[in-house]
């Protein structure tokens, strides 16, 4: 007798706590015209990869690269049945279980699992049924009552009942005793097994054998057949799978959909047999599986995966990070991923990204990206060290911006409430409005005006901040203050108004500080290193919810509360926090600060965001 041990839940796939989603998109730009002549913007054709993808073999620890069944266990467990044994996997060690570590495996074949209301597992093999508890094993078989020592497929309904498919036959085990459920398969039901076993949402379990399918009541404890429509008179259906809204899909001859209402429709959108070029036959449709995201897979016997939803579907192969295209059968944890066991490539985990990266093959013109921005109509400003971007829809819309602006270099971006775009450079600030650019630079030597910051302020003047100093514009007239004005620093990185109206001025050097707008570019206050600011280069301002004033350098994030200073100047400076790798941050720098709905704050640094 054999036993097997508890253990914590299942965390090293466990999901994101917070998904950090892209803006809702909107329309697509159409062609824009410019000054000197017609710019067409493109949308790139590249989707980004949409999962985090694994793969697990014997080299890792599986007993046997052909995965049979897979199954989570409320413990967090998962359980991979293969052609060689059973393996129990904590997301880093597998934990293999045969006839070595347990008698009861006369057939080291593991066809089908389930787990009881108790927490004890049920192994379904081709020489019987096996129990295993936390303690204890045992198998049962033709002589305890099982109409087929083959196992086929097994389901724990949530009455308690464990119904189980075999070669000769449907049992269920109720109460700790097997009986043999009789089933009135039609006429030309050459075969009496049970291959496929399903309960619903709405609490129905139905089975299916190679030609007919039928669905138990558990308000009447009756089997009743189920008619396919558009199907031959000899029905049947190999795969089940449902929803949590009491869809269900059977694989018979072809795809149907039984909806909530009971109304069985055909899926013309998808084919459960097809030529496949690496087995040189017919493909079959080995597994199917409706996930919590709306979508329906599909696993091929020799062609990989096909996603279907909304009518489209999608095809993935070795191309697409599959390990084997000859699909065994497919699984959703509870965290989400979809786990898929191949017939000689192991186990393959699919994790859908939280985050979905974007790079030069998906439309951007170069990876280095400088400033994201929300854009009025849906999407996002996106400036890279070459040129400006349009993430609209899922997708990266270009523009040949090299020859539009003096510099492809974008350091930042407004969009005015009419949608007339600014756009700073490393040596200009562009102004683009009804298809017109209009250019300002204000030293004649080239790569010396870098524009790092445009933002508006409440009075309608648009700030500029650049390596020469800051820039005010209102009614197309400029007017500039630089340190001969009171500035503590030239180079502005970070402009910001608070509540009262203040401008902040996050410096290259000198510091943060504070100036009214109305009276010029003396600060009213000035924070550097000398009063507790963690670096006088300051390159990232935001105010909370709460009234508090963040600051992001090279040196940490800084905490400088405002009481007192609602009106009026004091003669104290304000207080000042600062936060490091000695508190507990991932780093010291800090390139970005943004806070979200629920008054979280989050960070941009060197090793990636942190909240």
């Amino acid at each position: 007798m054999g036993s097997v041990g508890k253990a914590p839940l299942f965390a090293a796939f466990r999901c994101l706590g917070l998904v950090l989603a892209l803006l809702a998109a909107g329309p697509r730009l159409d062609n824009q015209a410019r000054a000197d002549g017609a710019v067409t913007w493109q949308a790139a054709l590249r989707a980004p990869q949409a999962y985090r993808q694994r793969v697990w073999t014997r080299e890792h620890g599986l007993p046997e690269n052909s995965v049979t069944s897979l199954l989570q266990t409320r413990d967090g467990y998962l359980w991979i049945g293969t052609r060689k044994g059973l393996a129990r996997f904590d997301g880093l060690v597998f934990s293999v279980l045969n006839r070595m570590t347990h008698p009861e495996f006369v057939s080291e074949e593991c066809t089908a699992l389930a787990e009881d209301q108790t927490g004890d597992l049920w192994i379904g093999t081709t020489a019987g049924l096996i129990h295993l508890t936390a303690t204890d094993s045992q198998r049962f078989g033709v002589s305890d009552g099982l109409l087929s020592g083959h196992v086929l497929a097994l389901c724990q309904a949530r009455n308690g009942d464990l119904w189980i498919g075999t070669t000769s036959g449907l049992n269920r085990r109720r109460h700790g005793r097997l009986a043999a459920i009789p089933l009135k398969w039609g006429p030309k039901a050459y075969t009496m097994e049970v291959r496929a076993v399903y309960q619903d949402a709405a609490d129905q379990v139905w089975f299916s054998n190679r030609r007919q399918l039928q669905r138990w009541d558990p308000h009447t404890d009756r089997i009743s057949n189920v008619f396919l429509p558009g199907t031959s008179d000899s029905q049947y259906a190999m795969q089940i799978t449902g929803d949590a809204h009491t869809n269900v899909w059977v694989r018979g001859e072809i795809v149907l959909h039984c909806s909530p209402q009971r109304n069985i429709t055909a899926v013309t959108e998808i084919e459960t047999t097809r030529y496949s070029r690496a087995l040189r036959a017919n493909d079959q449709l080995q597994a199917l599986l409706a996930d919590t995201r709306g979508n329906l897979w599909l696993g091929w016997e020799g062609s990989g995966l096909t996603r279907y939803r909304d009518g489209k579907l999608v095809e993935f192969d070795r191309n697409s990070g599959l390990s084997d295209t000859r699909i065994n059968c497919l699984f959703e944890d509870r965290e989400g991923n979809l786990w898929i066991g191949t017939r000689t490539g192991g186990l393959n985990c699919w994790q859908p990204r939280r985050f979905i990266p974007y790079g030069p093959a998906d439309g951007l013109p170069h990876e280095d990206v400088r400033t994201v921005v929300p854009a009025r109509k849906g999407g996002v400003w996106i400036g890279t060290e070459n040129g400006l971007n349009l993430w609209s829809d899922g997708q990266i819309i270009t523009a040949p911006t090299s020859t539009n602006f003096f510099d492809t270099r974008i350091r930042s971006v407004y969009e005015e409430p009419a949608g007339a775009l600014w756009i700073g450079t490393m040596d200009s600030l562009e102004h683009w409005r009804n298809g017109q650019l209009s250019r300002y630079r204000w030293s004649e030597k080239v790569d010396t005006d870098r524009v790092r910051v445009v933002t508006p302020d409440r009075e309608g003047n648009l700030w500029v901040g650049r390596s020469q100093g800051l820039m005010r514009l209102r009614d197309g007239q400029c007017t500039q203050f630089t340190t001969a004005d009171g500035l503590p620093h030239d180079e502005v990185r970070a402009i910001m108004q608070d509540k009262v109206g203040r401008l902040w001025l996050g410096t290259f050097g000198g510091g943060l500080c504070a100036i009214t707008p109305a009276s010029g570019a003396r600060p009213d206050i000035l924070l550097t290193t000398n009063n507790g600011l963690s670096d006088n280069c300051v390159w990232a301002l935001h105010g909370d919810s709460d009234g508090v004033l963040w600051a992001g350098t090279a040196s940490g994030l800084n905490r400088i509360d405002l009481p007192g200073y609602q009106s009026q100047v004091r003669d104290a400076p304000p207080a000042v926090t600062v936060f490091n790798t000695q508190n507990g941050l991932p780093e010291d720098l800090v390139n970005a600060i943004l806070e979200d709905d629920h008054r979280n704050l989050w960070v941009s640094c060197e090793r990636g965001i942190y909240r």
